[in-house]
């Protein structure tokens, strides 16, 4: 951003609905035409595994990835998208199709 105002401040970024992780996989699933097989496990667990298959390019998420999901990203930029003139592009898979190349 170039505008005086936007200098040394943090800007959140980012949509009003939440988006789960099965969700995420699901929908990106779908659009790809690939199978996935989901097994609930525990946080630590998962977050374990990530820490040290993170290093692989096929490994879908790393550590840094699972923080931000238990954290939440939701919030509203409504404000910002005005002030930009930015057109929000929802998580679909209308708006992955980029993805089946």
């Amino acid at each position: 951003l170039s505008d005086d105002d936007s200098i040394g401040k943090t800007i959140e970024i980012g949509g009003e609905k939440e988006v789960t992780w099965n969700e995420i996989i699901k929908t990106i699933a779908s659009v790809t035409g690939q199978k996935v097989f989901m097994l609930p496990a525990p946080f630590f667990v998962i977050f374990s595994v990530a820490g040290f298959l993170d290093r692989f390019e096929w490994f879908p998420a790393g550590q840094d990835q699972l923080k931000d999901l238990v954290k939440g990203s939701v919030c509203s930029s409504k404000e910002l998208f005005r002030k930009y003139n930015i057109e929000p592009i929802p998580f679909n898979s209308d708006n992955l199709s980029y993805l089946k190349a």
